[in-house]
């Protein structure tokens, strides 16, 4: 039985209200959930959206990476083999803990533009690790526009 859920979009600013059709918890196609009282009232429908109409490749694409992997040759050989879960978790958990080990946890940082979802938990990362240098959609445009605009305006 084809089963259609509507939900929002978060593959960009928009937010589209979408209507996706669902047969055996597979994902079949996306499309414009123009019944959406956000779609009418707040929001726009990006009716010209690429990402949409190939929501389906996205997922299911053959050669989409579902599982760890570790590089067996020399960098740019291309040559990967697979690895469970838990020793992917483990070697990069043991990796982190060296580099804070031998250089403190200001040797980490992140980045990432402007935000979509689970941004908290980047954040989350970054306390438990003490390291102060996270950063983000406020560093890169807010807090610079407002500080240009402080000084320009008053």
């Amino acid at each position: 039985m084809t089963e259609i859920k509507k939900c929002v979009c978060m593959w960009c600013h928009a937010h589209c209200c979408v209507a996706a059709e669902v047969k055996n918890d597979r994902l079949l196609g996306v499309s414009v959930d123009e019944s959406s009282h956000r779609a009418s009232f707040f929001f726009s429908i990006t009716k010209a959206c690429s990402r949409r109409p190939a929501a389906t490749e996205w997922f299911y694409h053959p050669e989409r990476l579902n599982f760890p992997v570790k590089r067996e040759g020399k960098r740019g050989e291309n040559k990967w083999k697979q690895i469970s879960w838990e020793q992917a978790l483990d070697e990069i958990a043991d990796k982190i803990g060296k580099t804070i080990s031998e250089y403190g946890p200001e040797t980490l940082a992140s980045a990432r533009g402007t935000g979509r979802t689970c941004d908290e938990y980047r954040g989350r990362f970054h306390n438990l690790l003490e390291s102060p240098n996270i950063i983000g959609a406020p560093n890169i445009f807010y807090g610079p526009t407002s500080a240009t605009s402080n000084a320009i305006i008053g």
